[in-house]
């Protein structure tokens, strides 16, 4: 018991001395948690009732205008309906349209042909309307097949010329002046001795002329050279400007007036 009061006496003079107690040790240091991980979560869509409608298509725009090339002929300002060929006298039966004009003041000039299947014979017309109105009607050729027209302006009229094949190997062209009080006069025609005839401009004259192509009949139509011959329209009548080479095989028809002598024998010549 002694011993122990010495020992607390001790203590207590230890204490007085430095004014502060012993300290207990440190306790051990303790590591902080690290963060937590954050869990991926994965995406859920929403139910298909909640999503969102999907945005209508444009709508296609409509495409630009074309644009006609350069020197391409401006296409014609009013939408022109076929005529009515029943009502040309002698196409009751019914009429092929062999060839249609549109032509400028709402004028349409066509030609026609019709074939009666008891007789046999073949007709070709020619109908001229104005503003819907049948014109004229003519037959410029009897017994022939109409093949081709064009038309030009001629003063304030139009001035047309037709292609036929006529006879057994023969042809023809027409030149013929339209008007609205006068209908269809034809005022001049050349033939050719082959079944090849043309009608186009071949001078700047902007009315139809017309090219045939002829034979020498040497030694016999058949096989026998040939020659294209061109006539320019002037005041309403043909007037023959000059022929092409002599070929022996049938030559591609001219583009321009041919200017080249006309010696040769035959029907053209």
């Amino acid at each position: 018991m002694r011993i122990a009061n010495i020992a607390a006496a001790g203590a207590a003079a230890l204490l007085l001395m430095t004014g502060s107690a012993v300290a207990d040790p440190p306790a051990p240091a303790v590591p902080s948690p690290e963060p937590p991980v954050p869990q991926s979560v994965p995406h859920v869509p929403p139910p298909p009732e909640s999503l969102p409608s999907p945005a209508p298509a444009p709508e296609p725009s409509a495409p630009p205008p074309a644009v006609p090339a350069p020197g391409s002929p401006a296409p014609a300002p009013w939408p022109l309906s076929p005529p009515d060929v029943a009502e040309v006298p002698g196409c009751e039966p019914g009429c092929e349209v062999v060839f249609l004009e549109h032509l400028p003041d709402d004028v349409q000039f066509a030609g026609l042909r019709t074939h009666d299947p008891e007789t046999g014979v073949v007709r070709s017309l020619v109908a001229y309307w104005a503003g819907g109105d049948l014109r004229g009607v003519g037959e410029p050729e009897e017994e022939a097949y109409v093949l081709d027209g064009a038309c030009g302006y001629d003063g304030d009229a139009q001035r047309c010329a037709v292609t036929f094949n006529v006879g057994a190997h023969g042809s023809s062209v027409a030149t013929m002046l339209l008007t609205y009080n006068g209908g269809i006069e034809v005022t001049d025609r050349v033939y050719g001795s082959t079944p090849d005839a043309l009608v186009a401009g071949l001078d700047p004259s902007g009315r139809p002329d017309a090219a045939v192509r002829q034979s020498t009949y040497e030694p016999a139509y058949a096989g026998a050279p040939t020659y294209w011959e061109t006539w320019l329209e002037f005041e309403g009548r043909f007037v023959r400007s000059g022929c092409g080479p002599l070929s022996a095989e049938p030559a591609p028809p001219p583009v321009t007036a041919l200017y080249g002598s006309c010696r040769f024998a035959g029907a053209g010549g």
